[in-house]
């Protein structure tokens, strides 16, 4: 579980800020970038997070000055045993000498990176401590389920032997018993016999229920080991409970934990390392550049997309610029080759874009104009063709009209009451 939060924190971006706008603060990171270009941190920054377990990490860095100039040529992991806590702070670290002394840190030597669980002391802030009991009693369950399964794994193997037999037919016996457990097979005289006994409950009842127990408590210390370092259990283990929302939900607690050990990589190799290389090599500093560690955040090309057909027929306007960046395009130069580009517009759209319609199909408004304009239309119709037929109804109008109560002609039938036949305008019943 360590090296799962370890190398996804070490498989991440990294860029150079530079301290100002000016010449002098771009110089600096271009020193830094210069050397992070030249090297691959992902081996040391996943020895860096040694401290995830112990609470601290030292890091040397072998400095190159061959060139006349300060260069990391390495960074060494070194052992937290040869570091020790100052007895009355608690807080500095102090390397162990020769003579097992204890001697401060020679500056811009080392790299110190720190992490805490919990508040408190830096040497009781790491995971180690914080599941060092879940570790040992979740050993002690496999030692002991182990040791269940080959104790019960195997039936009892039970010799008879007549009476009056010497020792050596049952030193035969014992030992034709012995090898059945390792060969399953054995040869014994015709007068000897041999019986296997099942263990009531060895396949379940209480011996099941031990097997179950072993088994529970593993699963119970993983989830508990699984919450303190990674922050979550569904993302690495099938729960019978698991759903997608829930899922998500912890998948966001995994950013939110990768976020915050790349925040402290990012401080401390800025302290420890971007500083040091601008120092050593163009002067003090009151600003030093900065070395940040984030994942690039990406874009939902899809979702703004959609955001803008909606937006962009209520006047929304935006910059060409802006949608190359976002589809992370060069914006073609006078003589490309391009495909795509603007069409030929209909002569609708204009006049469609100046009243809100918003194309061929138009918007809320020009369907309303259009479906008024229909039902006029429709009504003068009726009234110039209208003709009665057999039953009063226009002979030319043929159907019914749904038009409503003044949107009739005048051969329709006018709704009644009491059930009786309808009494059309022209004397027809």
């Amino acid at each position: 579980m360590l090296g799962t939060r370890k190398r996804q924190a070490a498989q991440l971006d990294i860029k150079v800020i530079p301290a100002g706008d000016d010449d002098e603060a771009k110089g600096d990171a271009e020193i830094v970038q210069e050397w992070l270009d030249s090297e691959t941190l992902e081996d040391e920054l996943i020895e860096m997070q040694d401290a995830l377990g112990k609470g601290f990490s030292v890091t040397e860095i072998v400095w190159d000055m061959s060139e006349h100039q300060w260069w990391p040529m390495k960074l060494e992991h070194r052992d937290p045993r040869w570091f020790e806590f100052d007895d009355i702070d608690e807080i500095t670290l102090n390397m162990r000498g020769l003579e097992n002394r204890r001697e401060p840190m020679a500056p811009f030597k080392f790299i110190q990176h720190r992490f805490k669980a919990k508040s408190g002391l830096p040497i009781r802030g790491g995971f180690a401590r914080m599941v060092a009991w879940f570790y040992l009693f979740g050993n002690y369950a496999v030692r002991d389920w182990v040791e269940f399964i080959d104790t019960y794994g195997q039936p009892f193997r039970i010799g008879k032997f007549p009476p009056g037999a010497g020792e050596e037919d049952t030193a035969i016996l014992l030992r034709a018993l012995t090898n059945l457990g390792t060969d399953a097979a054995a040869m014994i005289p015709e007068s000897m016999m041999l019986e296997f006994a099942q263990v009531s409950g060895s396949g379940g009842g209480s011996s099941g229920s031990r097997a179950t127990a072993h088994g529970s408590l593993l699963e119970y210390i993983d989830s508990l080991i699984s919450k303190a370092v990674l922050g979550r259990t569904l993302t690495t283990e099938a729960g019978e409970k698991g759903a997608r929302s829930l899922g998500e939900v912890h998948d966001e607690v995994r950013h939110d934990i990768e976020r915050s050990d790349a925040m402290a990589l990012s401080q401390t190799l800025s302290r420890d390392l971007a500083r040091p290389l601008v120092a050593l090599n163009r002067g003090e500093r009151r600003r030093y550049p900065q070395i940040v560690i984030r994942r690039e955040e990406t874009i939902d090309i899809e979702r703004i997309s959609r955001a803008y057909q909606m937006l962009a027929p209520l006047g929304l306007e935006t910059k060409k610029a802006q949608w190359y960046e976002i589809l992370e395009l060069d914006a073609p130069e006078e003589g490309d080759d391009t495909l795509g580009g603007a069409t030929e517009r209909p002569a609708w759209h204009g006049r469609s874009q100046a009243r809100g319609r918003g194309g061929p199909g138009g918007g809320p408004r020009h369907r309303a104009d259009c479906e008024g304009r229909r039902r006029r239309r429709c009504r003068r119709r009726d009234r110039s063709r209208h003709r009665p037929g057999p039953l009063g109804v226009g002979a030319a109008h043929g159907r019914i009209c749904r038009l409503g109560p003044r949107g009739r002609g005048p051969g329709h039938a006018a709704p009644t009451d009491r059930g009786r036949l309808p009494v059309l305008r022209h004397g027809f019943r």
